[in-house]
């Protein structure tokens, strides 16, 4: 009988040391297999930047603080939609024009299109590159606040800057929406 409860005590042990292990290289591959495809994105866009072959995308998103690297597609296309990709917001303007407002939204969260999952993290003056038209425009973040989630948002801004504007849902009430506006810096 005592035998029999080590035997029990130990399979369980076995089942669970089992299941940790299952768990660590599970992990680990899903970290080591989302590096290299990080890696490959980077490097692909990169390229891009300075090849002149056409692109079926309007502009790339990088925010470095948080390792964002995203595509970013014309209003019309099918891919600018926040189940797909970064949204592109109807009205936003594009930042080779003065006093520009480029407005991009994505879910935050978890999942393949929780592309904003960590821009809660974002602190006052870090920086998001956007690269449009073989240039370079650097932004800093200069205000974080919070909207109700009503299909309806107040961008507050400086009406004589150009801006970028981030929006995202906020991960711990689903009736509010996170808003980071940041400001023009400088172009190459």
């Amino acid at each position: 009988m005592k035998k029999r409860k080590r035997y029990r005590g130990l399979r369980g042990l076995l089942l669970l040391l089992g299941v940790v292990i299952n768990f660590f290289f599970l992990f680990f591959s899903f970290n080591v297999s989302k590096n290299i495809d990080k890696e490959i994105a980077s490097q692909v866009m990169d390229y891009d930047r300075y090849s002149n072959k056409t692109k079926d995308y309007l502009a790339i998103l990088e925010i470095p603080a948080i390792q964002v690297k995203n595509y970013l597609y014309d209003l019309n296309s099918p891919l600018n939609h926040v189940n797909k990709n970064v949204l592109v917001v109807e009205g936003s303007v594009m930042p080779n024009i003065e006093y520009s407002n480029l407005i991009l939204a994505a879910h935050s969260g978890i999942g393949p299109t929780a592309f904003f999952h960590n821009l809660d993290t974002l602190q006052i003056h870090d920086i998001a590159n956007i690269y449009y038209e073989g240039e370079k425009y650097t932004y800093q973040l200069v205000d974080i606040y919070q909207e109700a989630k009503d299909g309806t948002i107040t961008i507050h801004r400086e009406p004589r800057k150009k801006h970028l504007t981030l929006i995202t849902c906020d991960k711990v009430n689903n009736h509010l929406q996170n808003v980071f506006v940041f400001e023009f810096l400088k172009q190459e």
